[in-house]
């Protein structure tokens, strides 16, 4: 009787939930979803902290694990004098994070901040056990020393305890990715202290390019909550130390050219961890370890372990020791010598060992954030290029740093809004907002597309693309679905050109042939790009008809390519990552097929879900 009675106030208030507005919905949702994932991070930290201080007891730092209080492995790594047990312990670390990864939840591996946009797009239902799983799994590779920080997991705890929620109150497809974002804002906010910061971050790394203003809300609530919650808690402190700062010289001429110069040197910087580390996250997926995946973030931890031998300072997330060297700074005490090198070129060699050891300790699989490496390459950046801007501008390096912290890792993960935001929230500086809003801006925009999340599409969703979304969500819960391929999809009427083609036959194509984009092939039928309206367009402002494509020298966009022989699944996210509606279609020798098109997509699926009624 007990039992039938709590089940219908249970639908009641789902009911009820359900009649409400946006607005009203979600500050009860927002609430929440505050609460619970602020709770649950705090308790991660907390985790992270009692698995450091192991870390430092088994160094000989201190005497009681309890003792140690800080989640930074790389301190305790420079203070003992057990040098030796240093690739040990993040060997160890790495070893227990992956055997409960790949036992327990895969989807933990690596940073997650990738796989939770790629639920969030999907509309996903992330399963109950993945907030534990990637808390205890980052714990223990952070804690003991792996180079990466706690945003990334955050994100995807934070995510989890959302999907979790909308789970249980039975939201729509709609409003549980919109709960996934509200948890990622809710998580960042307690543990960075940065609500407005985070708010905007979870809505601003879902893209490359855009923001998704829908979630902006719920987001914002969720942010506000978790942050007063965890001030309630745990009281304030920011991550960094607040510095004086002299508006009239920051925003003098001097003071703006140097702000784009840092751009500059973000952008490159950006790109070369980019670029090394996507390159040592494809090595290891092609390594074949026995077929033992727990085996790859082991080896990527001896590397960093014997990088850690000679320079500790690249353990560890490193947040406390940019923030002690900051204050050092502040105080005009700042020095830094690794390897018996100067300061300057000590600070140049921390950031090349920072790239290699995150690239070899996350790249490889292990479960921890990008966000706190880049803030550490970022603001040894940054500090390195204010030692030669001081004498122009006056501004002292360390303010250089925090601005750098944003220029880097805004441009490395394309938020340039949010980091900057962040970064003067943490700091408790806000007037550096601007600054680094600046640098951060021309160092994304340098460095294009390039992102550290590959999940990212370039633009929000295209209306087909959500159809189809929705559509895969009921049709993927059936068996059967896998039934539905490329191979029966594909239009093979859509005509590919050669370079050696004239304008007025993809002018012709175009109109006669109605095909919204013209695939591009070589002598081998191999694609080398498409032409759709808009670089025809611009190829016709300047050129006769007459003229070849290889003449006029036309600009191709790359397209999505899918084989036969894949699944929808797998097409839709192609679409999605690069925020078209069509897909090129090849054989399984790479020669150029036909097309697959959205509204075709919709449309089988359509007609899949309502066989299944």
């Amino acid at each position: 009787m007990k039992l039938s009675f709590m089940r219908r106030t249970y639908n009641v208030i789902i009911e009820r939930l359900r009649r409400l507005a946006y607005v009203e919905k979600w500050l009860i949702l927002g609430v929440t979803i505050g609460i619970v994932s602020s709770s649950t991070t705090l308790l991660f930290y907390l985790l992270l902290m009692f698995v450091a201080g192991i870390g430092a007891w088994i160094l000989g730092v201190v005497d009681n694990p309890l003792n140690w209080g800080l989640p930074d492995f790389s301190l305790a790594a420079q203070e003992s004098g057990n040098k030796f047990l240093i690739p040990l312990l993040v060997v160890l670390g790495a070893l227990l994070s992956s055997i409960i990864v790949y036992r327990f939840e895969p989807l933990a591996e690596g940073p997650g901040v990738s796989t939770t946009i790629k639920a969030y797009h999907r509309g996903a239902v992330l399963r109950k056990r993945l907030p534990l799983i990637k808390a205890l799994a980052s714990a223990l590779l952070i804690g003991f020393g792996g180079s990466g920080g706690v945003q990334g997991p955050s994100i995807q705890i934070g995510a989890g305890v959302g999907s979790i929620i909308a789970r249980f109150l039975r939201l729509g497809f709609e409003d549980r990715r919109l709960a996934i974002v509200a948890g990622m804002a809710g998580a960042l906010s307690a543990i960075f202290r940065s609500p407005i910061g985070a708010a905007l971050f979870a809505v601003e790394v879902l893209y490359r390019k855009d923001i998704e203003s829908e979630a902006l809300v719920p987001s914002v609530i969720s942010s506000v909550t978790s942050y007063t919650f965890a001030l309630y808690v745990v009281g304030f402190k920011g991550l960094f130390p607040p510095i004086p700062v002299n508006v009239e010289l920051l925003f003098t001429y001097q003071g703006l050219i140097t702000y784009l110069l840092l751009g500059l040197f973000s952008a490159f910087t950006a790109y070369l961890y980019i670029k090394f580390y996507g390159f040592v996250k494809k090595l290891f997926l092609r390594l074949k370890v026995g077929e033992i995946k727990i085996l790859k973030p082991v080896i990527g931890a001896f590397i960093l372990g014997l990088l850690g031998l000679l320079v500790p300072i690249v353990m560890g997330s490193g947040n406390i020791f940019i923030s002690k060297f900051i204050a050092q700074s502040i105080e005009g005490k700042a020095y830094l010598s690794v390897l018996g090198l100067g300061f300057t070129t000590s600070l140049l060699v921390l950031i090349v060992l920072k790239i290699l050891g995150t690239s070899f300790s996350i790249g490889s699989g292990g479960s921890g954030g990008l966000f706190a490496p880049s803030i550490f390459i970022g603001a040894l950046l940054g500090y390195l290029v204010g030692i030669y801007f001081y004498p122009f501008t006056g501004i002292e390096p360390h303010v250089y740093a925090y601005i750098g912290m944003a220029s880097l890792f805004g441009a490395a993960t394309k938020t340039p809004l949010s980091t900057s935001i962040m970064i003067a929230e943490m700091s408790n500086s806000y007037v550096l907002a601007i600054p680094a809003l600046l640098s951060s801006i021309i160092a994304s925009e340098l460095i294009g597309n390039e992102t550290l999340y590959d999940a990212q599409p370039i633009r929000r969703i295209n209306p087909r693309l959500a159809s189809i979304r929705f559509l895969l969500d009921i049709v993927s819960r059936h068996r059967d679905a896998a039934n539905i391929n490329v191979e029966s999809l594909v239009n093979t009427e859509y005509e590919a050109v050669k370079l050696s083609n004239t304008l007025s036959r993809v002018l012709e194509l175009m109109v006669k042939g109605k095909q919204r984009v013209i695939p591009v092939v070589d002598d081998s039928s191999r694609v080398i790009g498409v032409i759709d309206s808009s670089s025809l367009r611009r190829a016709l402002e300047v050129s006769n008809l007459k003229l070849s494509l290889r003449q006029v020298k036309v600009k191709l966009s790359v397209p999505p390519i899918v084989r036969v022989d894949e699944n929808l699944q797998n097409v839709v996210d192609k679409m999605l990552k690069h925020g078209v509606d069509y897909a090129v279609v090849v054989d399984k020798e790479d020669r150029y097929v036909g097309v697959i098109l959205a509204e075709e997509i919709v449309t089988s699926l359509a007609y899949y879900v309502a066989g299944l009624e």
